[in-house]
């Protein structure tokens, strides 16, 4: 999986808890760091699966060539948003994630917009 952000640690969750599926399990980002701290959140919640790391910029085909060359995927999920750290997320009552209630766009740890309920939700100008 190419990505750390919030879209991708959601994917990472769930690739853990179908490891029937998924018997092997790599993250690349371009801060290596982020990747480890995903794997270490996902251990400390009980999942015991073997997750390799590694530092790629998913921009340079050559450095990507590289990664897939030496780790030999069968599946890439590109999650990497390019230049940002996207978070979407929606909480009722603000009880599950503790940043407020309805949905709110996080670009780069800030909030960029919300509304209570669901629904359409135009963020402007998030991405300078």
């Amino acid at each position: 999986m190419i990505g750390a952000g919030g879209v991708a640690t959601v994917a990472a969750f769930k690739i853990v808890q179908n490891q029937d599926v998924f018997t092997e399990f790599m993250i690349a980002s371009r801060r290596k760091e982020k990747c480890d701290k995903l794997v270490k959140s996902i251990h400390d919640k009980g999942y015991k699966m073997d997750i390799q790391t590694a530092e790629v910029d998913a921009d340079d085909v050559e450095q990507l060539k590289a990664l897939f060359n030496s780790y030999q995927p069968e599946l890439v999920i590109n999650l990497a948003l390019p230049y940002h750290d996207l978070t979407i997320l929606y909480d009722q009552d603000g009880s599950r994630y503790h940043v407020g209630k309805g949905l709110q766009v996080w670009v780069d740890g800030k909030l960029a917009g919300q509304r209570d309920t669901l629904g359409k939700l135009v963020v402007k100008g998030a991405f300078k």
